[in-house]
């Protein structure tokens, strides 16, 4: 099982509502995307002074499952028209994860 975790910083002004949107977008791809087996979606409560804005740890089975994730229309076009627009930093990494999936 793969890890893919991505941290998105937004331009400034970037408001909660938009948040939101992106929230419930990418949470939406668990049921669009039949490779993608779990995605957790978070904003970030605030505690630290310069964290990420928002943060996504999503679970696929190997590196074509994500792939295919990567390129999928579903991913592709939340990405083009609610991350990038807004975006100001996007740091990722993937990792093999030996646990089991954290519950929905």
């Amino acid at each position: 099982m793969i890890a893919h975790v991505v941290n998105f910083k937004f331009v400034d002004g970037t408001s909660r509502a938009h948040l939101d949107q992106v929230t419930t977008a990418l949470k939406a791809l668990e049921d669009a995307i039949p490779m993608l087996e779990r995605i957790i979606v978070g904003v970030d409560l605030g505690y630290g002074g310069d964290n990420f804005d928002l943060s996504i740890m999503a679970f696929l089975q190997d590196r074509d499952a994500w792939q295919a994730y990567q390129d999928h229309p579903e991913h592709q076009a939340v990405a083009k028209t609610l991350i990038r627009p807004h975006l100001s930093v996007r740091a990722a990494v993937q990792f093999d994860w030996f646990g089991p999936l954290p519950s929905r």
